[in-house]
């Protein structure tokens, strides 16, 4: 094993130690970032859940052509949460 590398060490701790108080002190442009990375993820998530849901449902409960293609999957690979394990 190599000898340790305690600049790196230091350098990322003391940025650590800056994120930490930049958050604590409440610095205006840090939340502000925060508030629009949160508003983007969230924008994100809404975004894809309202169609994706329905349309799930809608493959999950319906019958039509083409179905076995769209939900093929190859039988050889077992799903975790599949009780169907050998």
């Amino acid at each position: 094993m190599g000898a340790v590398n305690w600049e790196y060490w230091s350098e990322l701790g003391s940025g650590f130690v800056g994120a930490l108080f930049l958050l604590v002190t409440g610095d205006p442009e840090t939340w502000v970032i925060i508030r629009q990375s949160l508003f983007i993820s969230i924008t994100a998530s809404v975004a894809s859940v309202v169609p994706g849901v329905p349309i799930g449902t809608w493959v999950a409960v319906s019958s039509f052509r083409g179905r076995n293609l769209l939900l093929r999957h190859d039988r050889r690979t077992v799903h975790p949460l599949s009780a169907d394990r050998d």
